[in-house]
């Protein structure tokens, strides 16, 4: 299981060019390893939470969240509890079959 975000190849931001590379660099691996790694029985998968307002993203403006929001179809941010959700999905039996696959949490974002 791997944690990405939607910043890597969905929606990359200009002044974030490194953390967005190394984002869609951590997708890129994922794709070359399912294959590999399925042959072994192992599954790789990654989450990617769209813009939530924790960690760094705390310190942006009330301004700027608001702008986040809006941009989102579902009128609400991405959350820890969206994550989880993910990965609780990813790493049960109905998962099993699953792999190399990117699970964008955007809220209905294009």
């Amino acid at each position: 299981m791997l944690l990405g975000s939607t910043a890597g190849s969905l929606y990359p931001e200009l002044g974030l060019a490194a953390y967005c590379l190394g984002k869609a660099t951590l997708e890129h691996a994922l794709r070359l390893l399912a294959p590999e790694l399925a042959a072994r029985g192992i599954s790789i998968n990654a989450i990617l939470p769209s813009y939530m307002p924790v960690g760094i993203n705390q310190a942006k403006t009330e301004r700027a969240t608001l702008l986040e929001t809006a941009r989102v179809p579902a009128g609400r941010l991405c959350s820890p509890e969206d994550v989880l959700a993910g990965v609780d999905y990813l790493l049960s039996p109905a998962a099993a079959f699953l792999s190399g696959q990117l699970l964008p949490l955007t809220g209905g974002r294009l």
